[in-house]
């Protein structure tokens, strides 16, 4: 099984969640489109080759996205 850093969420992808997590509020899940609220659960959504970010989205939205691609 893969540690955590290996799959992109060590500590740093930890620290720029935090950083930019309350920036999220407010602004369209990259998923889904629809708002994200303070006190919903938010991913800091990667890009599919995990070069880079594409925003935040809805937890479910982006959990949902990496199960239909596997």
């Amino acid at each position: 099984m893969a540690r955590t850093n290996d799959r992109g969420y060590g500590s740093n992808h930890q620290k720029m969640r935090k950083l930019l997590l309350p920036h999220a509020y407010g602004k369209a899940c990259t998923r889904c489109g629809l708002t994200m609220y303070q006190g919903q659960a938010l991913d800091l959504d990667h890009t599919d080759d995990r070069d880079g970010y594409l925003g935040f989205a809805h937890r479910s939205c982006n959990r949902r996205a990496g199960a239909r691609k596997g």
